[in-house]
């Protein structure tokens, strides 16, 4: 896929000759808004955990802005924890297991490890936002035990492998039911 300012830019030429592309306006509009969806999904599954936002560490899998680059311009990841911090959510660490340094990271705060057993360690939330091939087909149940404790799982990008144990653990992907894990 491409880069999420291109549409704008066929939006512009369809203008320039009298077009209108409402379908491409209503996608880019549709992908704008996902990072608040998928807060509300993780404010969702905070609550049927019982988790008290101030007090959980939420792990987001992925900087860059899509899977296997190191780019991270235009990443919904910070519009993520933007929205996070605005709602009170104040522990959030990032994994990328190719971006090792991001200045926006710093400055909002937010540590950046390419430690996958240091970001889970101690998380409650653990949110699937890039699509890297390492994270690709990842069995959910592992999150439970690299974090300690149960879990809130957000496939934002619906490559997470589930068994079909029910524990105390919670998933849900984009377009997908809750499910115990």
């Amino acid at each position: 896929y491409c880069i999420p300012i291109y549409p704008y830019f066929l939006m512009r030429v369809g203008e320039d000759h009298g077009l209108r592309l409402e379908l491409t306006e209503v996608g880019r509009r549709i992908n704008e808004n996902m990072p608040r969806e998928v807060v509300k999904l993780i404010f969702e599954g905070m609550s049927r955990l019982g988790l008290n936002k101030k007090l959980v560490r939420v792990t987001l899998l992925g900087l860059a802005f899509r899977g296997d680059v190191p780019d991270t311009r235009l990443s919904p990841t910070y519009d993520i924890i933007e929205e996070l911090f605005r709602n009170g959510v104040r522990s959030i660490v990032v994994h990328d297991p190719i971006v090792s340094h991001d200045e926006k990271l710093l400055e909002m705060g937010v540590k950046l490890t390419q430690d996958f057993d240091e970001a889970l360690k101690g998380s409650s939330v653990v949110v699937l936002v890039t699509d890297h091939s390492v994270y690709k087909g990842m069995e959910v149940s592992i999150f439970r035990k690299k974090s300690g404790r149960a879990v809130v799982v957000v496939d934002g990008r619906n490559l997470l492998k589930f068994s079909s144990e029910v524990g105390d653990s919670l998933y849900v992907g984009i377009g997908r039911p809750w499910m115990s894990i």
